[in-house]
């Protein structure tokens, strides 16, 4: 009799084992709801905007346009934010002249999330735009993406090259 009983409880704390709760802890996914800022707006080449004679690859150390930029993720899959670039000042004439001017837009669209990654589909330019991104340790870094990047030249005038650029935003 006490063998049966001894039998019984090995099987029962193995159930009750093999029924904890870590088996669904990679299924949850950790809540990524709430605004990101800008920390770091990454490009290819770097650059010295600033014509500090200290050129950057994060162009967020060269000007404080992109300060304003940031992300706000809702739970309902959607999500607003602001964009920042820079631009040739215009004169009256509508010619570019070389001065800088910081433009931004808001923006808004949807995201879907598979694991860490990151898809947001929004309106830009007036045509539907992707954008992917890994989320890790309360960042989203974006894909590379090609961008045309104003930088100085060798006689210091401020010209548009083709670039890359990865934003990152930390919560």
């Amino acid at each position: 009799m006490n063998f049966r009983l001894l039998i019984s409880l090995i099987l029962l704390c193995v159930l009750i084992i093999s029924c904890s709760s870590d088996d669904d802890a990679g299924d949850v996914a950790t809540p990524i709801f709430g605004t990101y800022n800008l920390i770091a707006y990454n490009t290819n080449p770097a650059t010295d905007i600033n014509n500090d004679d200290n050129a950057s690859e994060n162009q967020a150390l060269e000007t404080d346009c992109h300060n304003s930029s940031f992300l706000t993720l809702n739970e309902d899959n959607t999500f607003s934010g602001r964009l920042t670039f820079l631009e040739l000042q215009l004169d009256n004439n509508g010619l570019e002249t070389q001065n800088i001017d910081c433009f931004f837009e808001d923006i808004e669209g949807t995201y879907t999330r598979d694991g860490n990654t990151l898809t947001f589909t929004y309106e830009f330019d007036a045509g539907n735009t992707t954008l992917i991104a890994l989320l890790s340790d309360g960042r989203i870094t974006t894909n590379s993406m090609d961008i045309d990047l104003l930088i100085r030249d060798a006689s210091n005038n401020l010209v548009f090259v083709d670039a890359t650029l990865i934003l990152v935003l930390k919560k």
